[in-house]
């Protein structure tokens, strides 16, 4: 039996804001061959985008200062987090848990880590369009196929400390589904879908890390994946969520208008 192996080639880039996603998909396709996959760091993405945010341009609303005395954070952060929040669903000291692009998120997914003193840095606009784009770039410099992947790290319900997960994937089989497969006592699989984005991301997240390492991107080599132009989301409906489903109603809200 082949047994696979992969390779995980961390690049060092530190990322200067506005330069736009050329300038990453340049350094990108210096290491990047076909049939790679580059995990990128969300951050490096909306810093090359622009989502570099200064905060003492923000006036905090009324909403804003009431989060901020609730959950002890900065009012210009609080104010981001109403802004970029699709929905707020509670909090506890010094994050409020929103939903963002169909995700559980801190903060919205804003960070005021790895950014200059008084910045923030925002979720990409659009991380499906931006993976896209990169990955197509890339392509056109490397004349070959290559997958995207933006990743982000994120803590896990009840779990101590951070993994990697998957934001937005471009250009391969980001979900595979294994429902209807034997399993190794012939039996078929009901439920089994892996989602091999978010393993990616983890696995990067190893190179990437989470202080000074300067590491935004990370190609995995070898990997046995599918190419396609074929979307894949990456999400679930909220209803059909194990930890969703069975925490309806006990939620602290579920109205972007409160408190």
């Amino acid at each position: 039996m082949h047994i696979q192996k992969i390779e995980l080639i961390p690049i060092r880039y530190k990322v200067e804001p506005n330069v736009g996603l050329s300038s990453l998909a340049n350094v990108i396709a210096k290491y990047a061959k076909a049939g790679d996959i580059a995990v990128v760091s969300s951050k490096v993405v909306s810093y090359c985008e622009g989502g570099l945010v200064k905060l003492a341009d923000i006036k905090p609303s009324n909403r804003a200062l009431r989060l901020s005395k609730q959950y002890k954070i900065p009012p210009e952060l609080a104010e981001l987090i109403v802004r970029e929040a699709d929905d707020i669903l509670g909090g506890i000291e010094r994050f409020i848990l929103t939903l963002k692009f169909g995700m559980l998120c801190p903060n919205a997914g804003i960070d005021t880590s790895n950014v200059p003193e008084g910045y923030a840095i925002l979720y990409p606009e659009n991380p499906q369009k931006s993976a896209d784009t990169l990955r197509n770039l890339v392509e056109r410099r490397i004349d070959g196929r290559v997958g995207v992947v933006i990743s982000d790290s994120r803590i896990l319900p009840l779990r101590r400390g951070v993994c990697g997960i998957a934001i937005a994937t471009s250009g391969f089989e980001a979900i595979k589904d294994e429902r209807g497969k034997p399993d190794l006592f012939g039996k078929p699989l009901r439920n089994t879908m892996r989602n091999l984005a978010d393993m990616l991301a983890s696995a990067s997240q190893l190179l990437m890390g989470e202080a000074n390492e300067m590491i935004p991107i990370v190609i995995v080599r070898g990997l046995n994946v599918r190419f396609t132009e074929e979307k894949f989301r990456l999400t679930v409906d909220p209803k059909k969520c194990l930890y969703w489903g069975s925490l309806n109603g006990k939620v602290c809200w579920s109205d972007k208008s409160k408190p």
